[in-house]
This record gives structure tokens, C-alpha cells and sequence, in this order.
């Protein structure tokens, strides 16, 4: 009990200081995004450093050194895209520029292992390393993306990405060992309850009404924000938030560990606390770009 406690405090005492960090650089208007774009490469470094001593110390130190840099350089090209919004081609361009600069990583991985001797586990090399390139770099540079997108609720959008994912992640865990009584039956989460699911999808639900109502100025004209498809869409979010929560179940569970890390205090690794927001926040951009009119 005692350690359990424990954990608890630990989990609010690093809430307590990292939330002020991401709201201040999250909303700051004055540099253009700046602080921002240092706080996601920050965030992308520490995460793709830590999937590399999970999965990666038996690969080769330019794979490793390809896999870093790529993903770094995907989050930092997600800033550069937001000053070409107005041109009417945005769309076509953007997916023809991140389709290369995501393909590029691949083939300089696939350079690092074809004139081996011995191929045993290059495929392995190749497949592990480009990973953390759409997983970890599109899902912070996706954040960059929304924030640019719409140049003047962008923050609040991302804002609203992280309180969904915070809601449902807090309440799933509350609830679930409030009151959890049904497992789900995953081998790969043994303890996630129905109830768990429930929870965090309701408080998600609430959490976004109640910010929709407080920022009623912000939230409004636009389809995305129209009640039945903003609930719909934070519904969308918070079931995809708790697959990405079991998506690095499986990725932890594939190298027989049960956090990513111990670096955060209560919460295990980086990848532990931003597993659910690397696979929201790029949904949540692709939503933005449809229903953003």
C-alpha cells in the first residue's frame, strides 16, 4: 500500500511540474513556436533514446545514429510546413514532401546493411530502427502541426489534444482500480477492466465539454467544433489514446519489460508517459485538416 502510495505522489509531483512547462510553451503567441518545437525535440529525443536501449543495443551504431537523427529531423520538419498553409496545393505538397523526407530514413537504413557479409538480422536492424521515425517523430511533429495549422485556435487544439489523452490516461487508471471488476482478457495488459475503458472515455468526454464551455470564444465556428462531431471526435481520440496505451504494452512486452525506463518517477519511462499521445496526435491532425472549415 505504502508503495503504491508512494507512486501516486510521484505521478502528481511530476504532473505538477510538467504541466505548467507544456501549457506555457503550448500557448506562448511572441516566438512563432519556438519554445514549442524545443520542448517536442526535448520530448522526441528523450523517447527515441529510450526505444534504442530497449530494442536497439544490438543493432549497429549507425543504425542507431540514422534512426535518432531521422526522427529528429521529421519533428523539426512538421514546424517548417506552417508557412506554406495558404497555398491551395497545401495538401497535395505536404503529402508529397512528408512522404519523401519519411522514405529517406529508409533507404539510408537499407544502405547501412547491404554491403554486409553476413545478413543475419538486417531485416530485424532496418524494420526496428525506422520505427521510432513514424512513431515517435510524426506523433510530436504531428502536435507542431496542429499548433500551425490553424494559426489562431492552433494552441488551444493542441491543448485540447493533451487534456483528452491526460483525462482519459488519469481516469482509466482511477477508475480501474476504483472499481474494475471485468478484465478486458489481454494478455498483453492483464489488467485493464472495462470499467477502466469506460472511465477514462467518460471523463474524456467531460473534460472536453467543460473546456469547450470555458473557452466557448475559441471554440466555435468551425465543423470540428459543432457538439455532435466534437464529442464524437474526442470519443474517436480516447479510444485511440488507451490503443496506443497498449501498443507500447506490446512493445515492452516483445522485449520483457515492464516500463520503458525508469527516468519519471511514478510513471517509468518518456515513452511510458507519451505512449498515448504519439498515436493520438496524429489522428487528431488528420481530423484537424478535414473538419478544420
Amino acid at each position: 500500500m505504502r508503495g503504491k502510495r508512494s507512486a501516486l505522489r510521484n505521478r502528481i509531483l511530476v504532473a505538477l511540474a510538467a504541466i505548467p512547462v507544456i501549457l506555457l510553451t503550448v500557448l506562448e503567441r511572441s516566438t512563432n513556436g519556438w519554445p514549442f518545437l524545443f520542448v517536442m525535440l526535448i520530448a522526441g529525443l528523450l523517447c527515441v533514446m529510450e526505444y534504442m536501449d530497449l530494442v536497439g543495443e544490438r543493432f549497429s551504431r549507425y543504425s542507431r545514429t540514422v534512426s535518432i537523427v531521422s526522427t529528429l529531423s521529421i519533428i523539426g520538419f512538421w514546424y517548417l510546413y506552417q508557412y506554406f498553409t495558404s497555398s491551395p496545393l497545401f495538401i497535395f505538397n505536404m503529402a508529397v514532401v512528408a512522404f519523401v523526407v519519411a522514405f529517406v530514413p529508409l533507404v539510408l537504413l537499407f544502405l547501412g546493411v547491404i554491403f554486409r557479409d553476413s545478413f543475419e538480422g538486417a531485416l530485424q536492424e532496418v524494420a526496428f530502427c525506422y520505427l521510432p521515425v513514424l512513431y515517435i517523430g510524426i506523433g510530436f511533429g504531428s502536435l507542431i502541426g496542429i499548433r500551425g495549422y490553424a494559426t489562431d485556435t492552433g494552441p488551444y487544439l493542441v491543448l485540447y489534444a493533451f487534456l483528452v489523452v491526460w483525462a482519459t490516461d488519469s481516469f482509466a487508471l482511477i477508475i480501474g482500480k476504483l472499481i474494475g471488476r471485468h478484465k478486458l482478457g489481454l494478455a498483453v495488459s492483464p489488467n485493464k477492466t472495462g470499467e477502466g475503458l469506460a472511465g477514462g472515455v467518460f471523463f474524456a468526454l467531460l473534460t472536453a465539454v467543460l473546456f469547450k464551455i470555458i473557452g466557448s470564444s475559441v471554440y466555435t465556428g468551425k465543423l470540428l467544433f459543432q457538439w455532435p462531431v466534437f464529442l464524437a471526435v474526442t470519443l474517436f481520440l480516447s479510444l485511440a489514446d488507451q490503443i496506443g496505451d497498449l501498443a507500447e504494452s506490446v512493445l515492452k512486452r516483445s522485449v520483457g519489460v515492464k516500463d520503458s525506463g525508469g527516468s519519471i518517477p511514478g510513471h517509468g519511462g518518456w515513452l511510458d508517459v507519451f505512449d498515448a499521445q504519439l498515436f493520438v496526435s496524429p489522428l487528431f491532425f488528420a481530423l484537424v485538416v478535414l473538419l478544420y472549415r
